[in-house]
């Protein structure tokens, strides 16, 4: 299922779904994940045991990773990613001792750590709302406490294993919002993180989730299906007579990582007739934004609070130009100059934004107009190109505007941006060998060896080049053996990259994200472990040399590029100056 498609049903059946979270939940509050923590438990078992000094930000180096995990593989530990890795590093580092694991998860967990998002807020406020009237968790944090009493100004009790006598008698009386940690709080003595105890979960606990998930859906975020015990509570579930009345929709970022247990459960929970559905976000805190966006009559106390958490600007000092050395390469190309005029068409109908999106649509013009009033506006192309949207006798007249009005609101201007983004991404990809692809809302420019400038291109090199990798056998980087390929019959594999038009210090950039392709789009889904050994390895250099290559593709070798839409015959034809200088980042002195 589609984000949009998910989100249009959620919004009509919000009071009839539950949510459970996983830790990705609570990341963007600062608070580690499941992988985080085994990795913090390996990184102190493996400094112990072999008299190395490794921090947390070492990690982040592949080849150290690489390292430790080649020493627990020879020391027999469970392989990376298997189900019983959490519980079998909890053991091996803190034993059986339930204070020291209290002490260790405290640390961790510390609410003093919490950083409050959007996306905490918002589920705060479905819960204040008795719109998220079931919440179950495997966190031990306190992110959803923190952010319901910030929005709701009361306390929020949380069922753990500790008080679960009330938790069924609470979904009984539907005394509700219900929060239940299945894996317990770290305040209390009972915490589940040996292998033994995740075996089987409190009883109330899931008796009650069981029982919540026949009333009510339930969105699945932030949880990849790690721990046996939970996915046996949601097969559970399946047994009851009115399984998941709204569905069960389990979201995964675009490079996130669920185990084969959940996509096994959803095709199990389709068998029982289940509206089940993987749904890909970019993650929680987008999602949440995006539903909060579509949900009516918003309490305006709740709003404002939420608002400063998505609106809010960062304030981050300027550096000055001292002479100092970048720190990081950013992936956005400054456009310098901008279209400074249009055609102003005025119609005679006055046509909704519905009707008019159709006739878009179905006329297949390549002018490229967006809607600015009632019955106006704007665009270019031929004026034939125009007679494709609208009947010859529907135009009242074509003039000339100034565009600059407009420019000077496209940071609130959402219908402005979005015109603006696609006479970039028109000129960007005129004449290059790769065709434009669309995902949702977002483009996509996708390598294609059947255009007809592919052959006359180096693209093919540059990108191969740019994902060279190391051959052990001949000791030295090899380019890379195919950038276009065809995994299974009428399915394909292409390089491609995202394009978007980006708003900073009240200036335009042009965003290039390397990304990889998969043909028909609707096939992605299936190949998502293809995509992922894909990615693996794409780390700084390669990213770095993949803009290069990218740059090169679309935008040429110039220091400063002019890229129009149409060709010169078009009288209203956009142009963008486009500089080929990434912006940097620098380090900030204190003179």
């Amino acid at each position: 299922m589609t984000l949009e498609e998910f989100i249009g049903y959620y919004t009509l059946n919000v009071q009839h779904m539950g949510w459970f979270l996983g830790a990705g939940a609570s990341r963007s509050a600062n608070m580690p994940s499941a992988t985080d923590i085994i990795w913090d438990l390996k990184r102190r078992h493996y400094c112990l045991q072999e008299n190395q000094d490794i921090s947390d930000n070492d990690l982040s180096n592949i080849g150290v990773k690489d390292t430790v995990q080649n020493y627990f593989k020879s020391q027999g530990a469970p392989d990376i990613w298997s189900d019983n890795e959490y519980s079998y590093y909890f053991e091996l580092v803190l034993g059986n001792d339930q204070n020291l694991h209290r002490q260790y998860l405290e640390e961790k967990l510390h609410p003093d750590k919490i950083s409050l998002t959007s996306g905490s807020k918002i589920l705060a406020s479905l819960m204040g709302q008795n719109l998220a009237r079931t919440v179950f968790t495997t966190n031990f944090d306190q992110v959803v406490e923190n952010a319901f009493s910030y929005i709701n100004e009361k306390n929020l009790h949380s069922y753990n294993l500790e008080g679960t006598h009330a938790v069924l008698e609470a979904l009984n009386n539907e005394e509700y919002p219900i929060y239940a940690k299945m894996h317990g709080d770290f305040r209390y003595t009972s915490l589940k993180n040996l292998h033994e105890q995740l075996l089987e979960n409190d009883k109330k606990i899931e008796e009650s989730f069981v029982n919540a998930c026949t009333r009510f859906g339930m969105v699945v975020c932030g949880y990849s299906g790690r721990d046996q015990n939970v996915m046996q509570a949601f097969y559970r579930v399946l047994e009851q007579s009115n399984p998941f009345p709204k569905g069960v929709f389990w979201t995964k970022p675009i490079n996130g990582i669920l185990f084969a247990e959940v996509e096994k459960f959803l095709e199990a929970a389709k068998e029982k007739g289940v509206k089940a559905h993987f749904v890909e976000i970019e993650t929680y805190d987008s999602l949440m934004s995006k539903i909060w966006k579509s949900i009516p009559n918003k309490i305006d106390a709740h709003n404002n609070k939420i608002r400063q958490s998505i609106s809010q600007k960062p304030k981050i000092d300027r550096f000055q130009k001292n002479g100092t050395y970048p720190l990081i390469r950013t992936n956005l190309f400054p456009i310098t100059k901008t279209p400074n005029g249009a055609n102003l068409i005025t119609i005679k109908p006055n046509l909704t934004n519905k009707e008019f999106g159709e006739r878009l649509t179905s006329s297949k013009s390549s002018a490229l107009l967006t809607k600015v009033g009632g019955k106006e506006y704007i665009g270019w192309g031929f004026e034939s190109e125009y007679q494709k949207i609208f009947a010859k006798e529907e135009i009242q007249s074509i003039d000339k505007v100034d565009l600059e009005p407009y420019f000077d609101k496209i940071s609130i201007d959402t219908h402005f941006k979005s015109f603006i983004t696609r006479a970039l991404v028109y000129a960007i990809l005129k004449d290059k060998p790769a065709v434009l692809k669309r995902k949702y809302r977002d483009y996509y420019a996708v390598l294609s060896t059947k255009h007809p400038n592919f052959g006359a291109s180096n693209a093919e090199q540059l990108l191969k080049n740019a994902l060279k990798k190391y051959d052990y056998n001949k000791r030295r980087l090899l380019p890379a053996n195919k950038i276009v390929s065809q995994l299974e019959r009428g399915i394909y594999y292409m390089e491609s990259v995202h394009l978007s038009l980006e708003i900073f210090d009240n200036k335009l950039w042009l965003s290039l994200r390397p990304d990889v392709w998969i043909e028909p789009r609707s096939k992605r889904k299936d190949f998502i472990d293809f995509i992922r050994n894909k990615k693996k390895s794409r780390y700084n250099s390669v990213q770095n040399d993949l803009i290069d290559a990218w740059k090169l593709i679309l935008l040429g070798g110039e220091q400063t590029n002019i890229l129009s839409a149409f060709d010169d015959n078009v009288e209203m034809n956009p142009k963008f100056e486009i500089s080929s200088r990434t912006a940097y980042s620098k380090r900030i002195t204190n003179e």
